[in-house]
């Protein structure tokens, strides 16, 4: 080549380069897609290996878009002054005694002796951001899923589940509740489930979840114990080690249950006075914002306006008078009227399959079907119907993702069945629309 012609040859550009190397590295599928249709090119895209990456940045946007449209604004800019009655969670730890809502201050006190608001507003507000993208996460593996297997109706109520207040409202609303902590745990349980050392780290969750809050139970163990057996069942590999760790999990559960419940209050190694100086020692913003004196002279020494009902049956008695004094007709109705429609198509594909599996496969199926009766037992043991709804709902559709992701056939047939028909279609459309609009109103208005 002669030095004349070297010279017009030009060195590409760096936008040159970069695109060259984009379509080098591009997967065949990504290839110009000429002459595809939309829904084409949706499905190539969605077949990519990392898909479910962009898909969660799909599922976070429509959860801010359902937060966006509420009154509140905690993640980006003001806090609820409510947190000033969440802050103890943080400043009590295990100098008290072994007992229930002390393990996040606890770790927190290895590493600092002072805990200021501003702390205690960070720490809450990156806990939320991680469970609202892990649930979103979660919800771009099921559509991916549900996609790849041709199941429309399952990737609307994917995206359903991303939308719906349930999912991103009851833990923002609630800032600084141990809920989160515990959210966190459950989600963690779904990745992991049917993993190898799922067996292993199943009974850490439930006791870990059980100790930072024994609202857990109600919350989440369920939902949890009717997986495991569902894997017990489906599983003939390793079932006897499932079903032995999963035995030893219920065991533990029930005794650590219990005890936090109606006994931890005898170890305790400070009077309710002492324990609240202890606190206020702790907590340097003490003066500007307040601490919530009554919650845990309640919940540990039992004691409310001057009655002791440490008694367990006692305490019982007065959870159940309290909550059935305080209760709103209305609200219940509302909440009744987001879920339950939701929980009925889901409902639905459990009675499907029970009707057409074996019938040695069928007790899952069973106890899936009675998870939904956990919201009303939760509500009647206490008014905070925003907590129990939002976990009951990420509950059940935790239930249809690990029979999702086990390849169970009858789930895609059973949502083909619900929408065969166009009158069903439009029925199962409205009942979606129906529960987004109710959860909408609830937490604008309310």
């Amino acid at each position: 080549m002669s030095k004349k012609s070297s010279k017009k040859t030009k060195k590409p550009s760096l936008k040159q380069k970069i695109t060259a190397f984009i379509e080098k590295k591009r997967p065949r599928q990504f290839a110009l897609n000429a002459g595809k249709t939309a829904l084409e090119k949706a499905d190539t895209f969605i077949r990519y290996k990392y898909s479910a990456l962009f898909l969660a940045v799909i599922m976070l946007g429509l959860m801010l878009f359902t937060y966006s449209i509420t009154s509140y604004n905690y993640l980006f800019n003001n806090f609820p002054m409510y947190a000033t009655r969440t802050v103890q969670f943080y400043l009590i730890d295990y100098s008290v005694g072994f007992v229930s809502r002390a393990l996040i201050g606890h770790i927190i006190s290895l590493f600092t002796d002072k805990v200021s608001f501003v702390f205690f507003l960070a720490l809450t507000k990156a806990v939320l951001w991680i469970s609202l993208i892990l649930q979103a996460l979660l919800a771009a593996a099921a559509f991916k899923k549900a996609w790849l297997k041709k199941s429309p109706l399952l990737c609307v109520l994917f995206v359903f589940f991303a939308l719906s207040h349930h999912t991103v409202m009851p833990n923002v609303m609630n800032y600084g509740i141990l809920d989160t902590y515990n959210l966190l745990l459950a989600v963690f349980y779904i990745y992991i489930s049917d993993k190898k050392g799922a067996f292993i780290l199943t009974p850490v969750i439930c006791f870990t979840g059980i100790i930072l809050h024994y609202q857990f139970v109600l919350a989440y163990l369920t939902m949890i114990f009717s997986v495991e057996l569902y894997y017990i069942v489906k599983n003939k590999k390793g079932r006897a080690l499932r079903a032995a760790f999963f035995c030893f999990t219920a065991a533990g559960s029930i005794a650590l249950t219990v005890y936090l419940m109606f006994f931890s209050k005898y170890g305790v190694k400070m009077s309710a006075s002492e324990l609240y100086e202890y606190m206020l020692s702790k907590y340097p913003d003490a003066r500007a914002t307040g601490l919530f004196e009554e919650y845990f002279t309640y919940y540990i020494y039992g004691d409310y306006q001057g009655v002791n009902y440490s008694a367990p049956a006692d305490f019982i008695k007065f959870l159940v008078s309290y909550a059935a004094e305080r209760i709103r007709l209305k609200k219940v109705l509302l909440y009744s009227l987001s879920t339950f429609p939701v929980f009925g198509i889901i409902l639905y594909f459990w009675i499907y399959i029970l009707k057409r599996t074996d019938k040695k496969s069928r007790l899952p199926y069973l106890v899936f079907m009675l998870q939904p009766l956990m919201l009303i037992i939760s509500v009647i043991a206490s008014t905070d119907t925003s907590r129990w709804a939002g976990a009951s709902f990420f509950s059940n559709f935790m239930l249809l993702f690990a029979v999702l992701k086990s390849d169970e056939p009858l789930l895609c047939d059973a949502a083909k069945k619900c929408v065969s028909s166009a009158p069903k279609k439009i029925a199962v459309l409205l009942i979606l629309f129906l529960s987004f609009a109710s959860t909408a109103y609830i937490y604008y208005v309310h």
